[in-house]
């Protein structure tokens, strides 16, 4: 009788995680990997680029993601104060 109430309750479980996953998707993770995206990207060219990211889809049990309207801009204002550094250091 305990291995049944054991059972049913991990199946419970088990249930409510999957309907969970697929139901919410990326509800939950969508902002968090946006700003770690947008974060690597500045890193990674020391604020001369900008990243927007319009849309992510992330399923869980299928463990796929899609993105869209992903934009790459230069920040011009950046460029244009390093360059000015670089050429005022020179001279």
């Amino acid at each position: 009788m305990k291995l049944k109430w054991i059972l049913l309750i991990f199946v419970a479980i088990a249930s409510a995680v999957f309907l969970y996953l697929g139901l919410r998707k990326s509800t939950d993770f969508e902002p968090l990997i946006k700003a770690k995206l947008v974060s690597l990207v500045s890193k990674a060219f020391n604020g001369l680029y900008k990243l927007q990211i319009g849309k992510i889809e992330i399923d869980v049990l299928q463990a796929t993601a899609t993105v869209g309207d992903v934009t790459l801009l230069p920040d011009t204002v950046s460029i244009i104060r390093k360059s000015s550094l670089c050429i005022n250091n020179y001279w």
